[in-house]
C-alpha cells in the first residue's frame, strides 16, 4: 500500500506565527490515526448568558487522508445552564471520538452583572470614595480627585 506523510505537530515561533518546525508522520494509505483538530464555535448563545468553553481540540480517530479541518459546535440559542459534552458533538463520517465522550467541551453560565464584578475586582463605586491625607506628611492637605495635592 502507498504511505501517506501528514502534519502531526508544526511548531511556530512564539509571538510571530512563523513555522519553525513541523513533524511529520508516515502512515499508510487507509491506517487510521488519532489527532486532535480544533473546535469551531459558530452562533450566538441567549442574552444574559455567557459562553465557557472548556475544550478547544478534540481528539478524534480517522483515516490519515480524511482528518477533518475541524468539529463545528453551534451555539446558537443556548440557554444559560446548557452544556455540550464530547459525545454529543456531531463528527463528520468516518470519523470517530477518541475523548472521554463525558468531557465538558462548552457550557453557557450566565453573565454577571456590574455590581458583581465591581465586588470581584474589589472596587468602590466614585460616590462612596473618599480622599485621605496620610498621618506621616505634615501640613499635606487631601487630593479630590481633578486637581494634585499640594
Amino acid at each position: 500500500m502507498p504511505e501517506v506523510r501528514i502534519v502531526a505537530e508544526p511548531r511556530t515561533e512564539f509571538g510571530k506565527g512563523a513555522i519553525e518546525h513541523v513533524d511529520l508522520i508516515l502512515v499508510r494509505r487507509g491506517e487510521k490515526v488519532t489527532v486532535e483538530v480544533p473546535i469551531q464555535v459558530t452562533g450566538e448563545v441567549e442574552p444574559g448568558g455567557l459562553l465557557d468553553q472548556q475544550m478547544v481540540r478534540l481528539a478524534v480517530e480517522a483515516e490519515a487522508t480524511q482528518i477533518p479541518q475541524g468539529i463545528a459546535v453551534n451555539v446558537a440559542g443556548m440557554e444559560i445552564g446548557a452544556a455540550v459534552h464530547a459525545g454529543e458533538l456531531d463528527l463528520p463520517s468516518g470519523v470517530t471520538l477518541a475523548a472521554e465522550p463525558e468531557a465538558l467541551v462548552l457550557h453557557v453560565l450566565a453573565a454577571p452583572t456590574a455590581e458583581q464584578i465591581e465586588a470581584e475586582l474589589g472596587e468602590v463605586p466614585a460616590a462612596e470614595e473618599e480622599a485621605t491625607v496620610p498621618e506621616s506628611v505634615p501640613g499635606a492637605e487631601a487630593a479630590t480627585p481633578d486637581e494634585p495635592a499640594g
